[in-house]
């Protein structure tokens, strides 16, 4: 399998500064690999990686990254992974939205259910979809700005503290590009 990181910053390990509590000093020591691929294959998208500090006198910074055999590593720092996030509180009779931030122009499909499921969308899409749906919902197409959202409405009979959670699966029109979002749960406390 590949394993995927979305956004986010990943820093290495320090050398030492030879000011710890133990007394210890690091002299020269090198800083850790923000990522060390060593088996398998590691997929970075939209994500600041950096080594650790290096050691005094004469410690290097780490290697953002470094890549043994067999492992592969496929790096895109400029890439924006979308996204979602609850806007407004959950309650009877109320609405919130499920928002999403990604590229302008991108489509989103919403979806909603209360199962939870692991299922990787690769080689078709980065990410996996965590809900088992009982409703979808389509739309938005991100705004100029990279945002959109859909509108939940909550009934009056709504289950107190039933675990739901919503998802959105986003195609972006310029590199065809299939994302899956990270899920969002939506819950009433009794």
């Amino acid at each position: 399998g590949t394993c995927l990181l979305l956004g986010g910053k990943v820093t290495g390990g320090n050398g030492g500064d030879g000011c710890s509590r133990l007394g210890k000093v690091f002299w020269g020591k090198k800083g850790g690999p923000g990522v060390d691929v060593r088996l398998g294959k590691i997929r970075v998208e939209g994500a600041v990686l950096a080594g650790g500090k290096g050691g005094m006198l004469g410690g290097f910074p780490g290697l953002a990254y470094q890549v043994k055999p067999p492992g592969s590593f496929l790096f895109h720092p400029n890439s924006k992974p979308p996204v979602a996030w609850l806007s407004g509180k959950p309650a009877r009779k109320g609405t919130v939205r499920v928002m999403v931030r990604g590229r302008p122009g991108s489509a989103g499909l919403l979806f909603v259910g209360s199962g939870w499921c692991h299922f990787p969308l690769d080689p078709f899409g980065l990410g996996s979809l965590f809900v088992v749906p009982f409703a979808w919902k389509t739309g938005p197409i991100l705004s100029p700005g990279g945002t959109g959202g859909a509108v939940l409405n909550i009934n009056a009979k709504y289950p107190l503290d039933r675990p739901v959670q919503a998802q959105f699966l986003v195609l972006e029109p310029s590199t065809f590009t299939l994302w899956a979002t990270n899920s969002v749960l939506l819950m009433i406390r009794s």
